[in-house]
């Protein structure tokens, strides 16, 4: 495509980015397609899924095109209902936020917004860094090319600009800024061109299969310095090549310098092509070069330093945290080896069924798997070949399984990762520990992980290691025929060799299920067949993996459970309440939510006008008086806390840590997500988080919010304010979440938090946050209150859940199908209540005030008497009539009745029927906003204030005419059918004589005769 020139804002560019709407769209389908279709019904379409969402949200319907780049782009960037957010594991981080930029761009192309020349350039660039990641390299190849095209209109537009400016993307840097870090190195020296201008570069000095196959940058950042005048329109080209060709595509970044001054291009996602990083059977040379052009594309400046481009099988060990990173991208568990190792673990083992993973939940069963596959890997008579010196740290060629399997030999570091390679294949989480010259594996006997892809401080996991929660073992001792050990031996080894150095010669340890939950995934197997067929096996990730538990180092919530307690209760309550550090109760992070900017004298009355009903208003951090911006304070922040004060007192107002300009937008979309999560599940989960606990826990620094006031955030001006009142069907409420975290880790009770003393409206917060105090310092806890407010969004609804379970499960556990699911007996429950065979279900619909035919009042007489059963049928078939028929009869016979649904629309229309019947005013409606205070005492009042209609007792007229009815058509059919002394009945007398032949002639038969019969 040719180059082009043109202005700023032109037609053309508006069709660039609808040319790379309509190729993106053509790359995504494919890969959004395998991804949705998983998750519904074979022969749906995965486009159901946004109609499900449409249905929950109470959007009209409408159809949806699986090759809408719209359509596409939403999917890869909303929750999908109860599906939730199915490519995480399958996109990056990154990759998420390209397609919300992606998605933004759309829409403004799709209203007709103006783009430039080098808002095209990004939105190619970012189509192009997607198009990549999932793996369509010709479209992203034809995205770069495009991209190409528009740097002379970029070049052209610049020159004509008054003042230079430096792009978002990129940083300012005064003259002597540098960038570096432990894992990357200043490298090479500036080419003389003799412009003055320097251009350096901060990057990895190697290059490996492994890092171009994980997607790591080689680039960390370009510095360029320009001593001279300002220099605008500039293009950075980047290249790394070898003897052999290009090891990457080249990479165009854009650069505005300002005069006398530095540029830093941060993070230029210089990726490796692993294709070619594969044909590397050897060690070579490369080349990276950086080019800068100005905008008549002039070289005025240059970098060029050689680096090592590592052979295709080679890892090296250093720096150590990205190394032992790396590390897992090596144990291959799509190695088509291994299945042989397998099916043999799977005979000594007793029965295939035997190799199960985690999933008897038996320690002893994960130990008897392990050794089967150690067992099996042992009677392959390896040889032990001694690692070079100083491997740890200069790296080694890894054997692949077929390698070490087959030709039966392998390092310390090989037999590990064949093992993990192994077990890996089972579901066991293994994990490779790297020491001084050495390596073994440890394998976790419970279904965890530290959740950390690699760390150097193997101090919590030796813990585990002691507690029995992991094991280690040493798989050296596999190797060596008759002179080899057995498992028993080996994990003495492993643990004996832990204990006497004391974990001080582990240089770290890499989580291999930690990893690929990282998107470090495994390199791909490549085996040989016997004619010389090369075959290649790609790791495909498991599909909706159960996720592990998160390690608890000090035996988490399991700890606390009483030896009556069932395990199957211990697992419902488990479920209920996430004591993991993925939970923001217990490790909030300013991402959570928004910061409120109040002084810490004044959280008492915020907490007070929420409780006493009242609003507060919400402003944005740099609105405020004029007369403060002129003395220079910048945000609210900054402002006396004597002048805060004083404008709540004044106004009821609080700063929120949002700018004036995202103010509207960003207040809108978390009151919109709100209001979605009540919707569909009943609960408000936006909180006023009053006061946080900033404490540690293995290492890892935390805050927890104290105190929480459920609030509703609303808005009456078109989102120009927004305010927050309480919601009423809570109050402020100690984060039990954090009590029990910190009794179960650290034994610590804070009864003046769980149980707080109450002012006038709602909780005395500075006697809450004492107590806290307190306890902290008799514990002799280095951990500290610190007095904040935030608006978040928390899970916080199901602990009264569990609070419940908790305290009531032996009540609970009266009840037949509830004692039969806690006892977790695998035989079908089987009901002590007998069949209704005597009820006359003729009778029963008469007493029901909906018609109903006989398999439905069947199920209301089961339910009257009290049996257990499901009721089932396809849509359409009287479900909700039967459900109010019961409940009605079930109202008729002095029972109580609580009726349970997932979703709102269930419970209403079931009310409806209710109240057309007139049985509304006895329901007591508690979901979402009708479980208010308020709302409930109103629906109270309405029933004791109800009385009976006068209708009532024509209802029971017309009830006894009807059973008076109902017995004379029944004494109507018993005569028709009784049969007299010449076996005939009258019904049968007259069908035999329907069917007689037309000539008989007719007998004159005497009445008295016929009535003698």
């Amino acid at each position: 495509m040719a180059a082009r020139k043109g202005t700023t804002v032109s037609e053309e560019y508006q069709d660039d980015i609808g040319w790379m709407i309509r190729s993106l769209g053509r790359g995504l389908e494919p890969f959004v397609g395998d991804v949705l279709q998983q998750h519904v019904p074979a022969g749906q379409p995965w486009t159901t899924l946004l109609a499900d969402v449409d249905r929950r949200n109470g959007a009209p319907p409408r159809s949806y095109s699986q090759s809408d780049p719209a359509v596409l782009l939403r999917v890869l960037t909303v929750r999908l209902g109860v599906v939730g957010y199915p490519f995480d594991g399958h996109l990056s981080r990154k990759g998420k936020h390209l397609a919300q930029e992606l998605r933004e761009t759309r829409n403004s192309w799709a209203h007709g917004g103006e783009f430039h020349a080098q808002a095209a350039y990004r939105a190619l660039d970012s189509a192009e860094l997607l198009l990549r990641e999932i793996g369509s390299q010709d479209l992203a190849q034809a995205m770069f090319e495009r991209k190409l095209t528009l740097i002379p209109a970029i070049r052209a537009a610049a020159g004509a600009e008054q003042a230079p400016s430096v792009p978002a993307s990129e940083e300012q840097a005064p003259d002597d800024s540098g960038a570096g870090t432990s894992d990357v190195t200043d490298i090479g020296t500036p080419d003389g061109d003799g412009s003055g201008i320097e251009v350096d570069v901060t990057a990895l000095p190697y290059l490996s299969y492994a890092l171009a196959h994980c997607r790591v940058p080689v680039l960390e950042a370009i510095t360029i310095r320009n001593p001279g005048a300002a220099l605008t329109g500039a293009t950075a080209e980047v290249e790394i090549t070898s003897a052999d060709g290009p090891l990457t595509t080249p990479k165009v970044l854009l650069a505005d310098l300002a005069e006398d001054s530095s540029v830093v291009l941060s993070n230029p996602e210089v990726i490796v092509d692993s294709a070619r990083m594969l044909q590397l059977e050897e060690s070579v040379t490369a080349t990276l070069r950086v080019v800068l052009r100005d905008a008549q594309e002039k070289v005025v400046g240059s970098h060029t330093t050689e680096l090592q481009a590592l052979a295709y099988n080679f890892w090296l060990g250093a720096p150590i945290q990205l190394a032992m990173e790396v590390l897992a991208s090596y144990v291959q568990p799509n190695a088509a080896a291994l299945q042989s190792v397998l099916s043999e673990a799977a005979g000594q083992s007793g029965a295939p069924s035997r190799l199960l993973g985690y999933q008897t939940g038996l320690r002893d069963d994960v130990d008897v798997q392990v050794e089967a596959i150690y067992d099996a890997i042992r009677s392959r008579d390896i040889r032990y070949i001694n690692p070079p010196a100083s491997w740890a740290l200069a790296g080694q060629r890894i054997r692949t399984p077929s390698e070490v399997l087959e030709a039966r030999m392998g390092t310390c570091l090989d037999t590990t990762l064949v093992l993990a390679a192994a077990l890996e294949c089972l579901g066991i989480n293994s994990t490779v520990w790297l020491v001084e010259g050495h390596a073994f594996l440890g394998y976790w006997r419970d279904d965890l992980t530290s959740g950390i892809v690699a760390q150097t401080d193997a101090s919590s996991l030796i813990n585990h290691v002691e507690l029995g929660d992991m094991a280690v073992v040493e798989t050296t001792a596999m190797t060596g025929g008759e002179s080899s050990s057995s498992f028993t031996e080996a994990r003495q080894h492993a643990l004996e060799r832990l204990r006497r150095t004391a974990g001080d010669e582990v240089l770290g340890v890499t989580d291999i299920r930690a990893a690929r939950e990282n998107g470090v995934l495994p390199l791909p197997s490549r085996s040989t067949s016997a004619d010389g067929t090369v075959h290649v096996s790609v790791y495909e990730q498991p599909q909706a993996p159960t996720a592990p538990q998160p390690v608890a180092p000090r035996g988490g919530d399991q700890r606390r459970r009483t030896i009556d307690e069932p395990q199957r209760v211990t697992q419902w309550k488990n479920s209920l309440l996430d004591l993991s550090l993925r939970n923001k109760l217990l490790n909030y992070t300013d991402r959570a939510g928004y910061r409120l900017i109040t002084p810490a004298e004044l959280l008492e009355s915020v907490e007070d006008v929420l409780n006493d009903g009242r609003e507060i208003t919400l402003t944005a951090r740099d609105d405020f008086d004029r007369i403060h911006k002129e003395r220079g304070y910048a945000s609210a922040a900054d402002l006396p806390a004597a002048q805060l004060v004083q404008d709540f007192e004044a106004r009821r107002s609080v700063p929120i840590d949002i700018a004036e300009e995202s103010y509207s937008s960003k207040l809108r979309a978390l009151a919109f997500r709100a209001k979605t999560i009540v919707e569909e599940t009943g609960a408000n989960n936006l909180y006023v988080a009053l006061g946080m606990l900033k404490w540690e826990l293995d290492g890892r620094e935390l805050r927890s919010p104290l105190v929480l006031v459920p609030v509703h955030l609303t808005t009456r001006n078109k989102a120009r304010t927004f305010q927050l009142t309480l919601d009423e069907a809570g109050s402020s409420t100690p984060n039990f979440c954090l009590l029990e975290k910190l009794r179960n880790e650290f034994g610590l009770s804070i009864p003046g938090l769980a149980e707080p003393v109450e002012d006038q409206s709602g909780i005395d917060l500075g006697a809450a946050f004492e107590s806290v105090r307190r306890a902290l310092v008799a514990a002799d806890l280095p951990f500290t209150v610190e007095d904040s407010a935030s608006l978040a969004i928390l899970q916080f609804a199901k602990f009264r859940l569990w609070k419940d379970l908790s305290d009531s499960w032996q009540v609970l556990a009266e009840n037949r199908l509830v004692r039969h699911m806690i006892q977790g007996s695998h035989e079908a429950f089987s009901d002590t209540i007998a069949e209704g065979l005597d009820t006359d279900l003729d009778e029963l619909g008469l007493r029901c005030p909906i018609p109903a035919d006989s398999s439905q009042l069947a199920a209301v007489d089961a339910g009257v008497r009290g049996k257990t059963f499901v009721l089932e049928g396809p849509p359409g078939t009287g479900k909700s009539q039967t459900i109010t028929n019961l409940l009605a009869r079930c109202l008729a016979e002095g029972k109580r009745v609580l009726f349970v649904a997932e979703k709102r629309a269930a419970l209403d229309v079931v009310k409806k029927r209710l109240d057309e019947i007139g049985l509304g005013e006895l329901c007591l409606d508690l979901h979402d906003k009708n479980a208010r205070l308020s709302a409930v005492r109103a629906q109270l009042k309405r029933s004791l204030e109800l009385q009976a209609s006068p209708e009532d007792g024509e209802f029971t007229a017309l009830q006894d005419a009807g059973l008076a009815s109902s017995g004379r058509l029944s004494s109507y059919a018993s005569r028709l059918h009784e049969e007299n002394r010449a076996d005939l009945s009258l019904y049968m007398a007259v069908g035999q004589g329907i069917v007689s032949e037309d000539d008989l002639t007719e007998l004159e038969i005497p009445e008295i005769f016929v009535s003698s019969c």
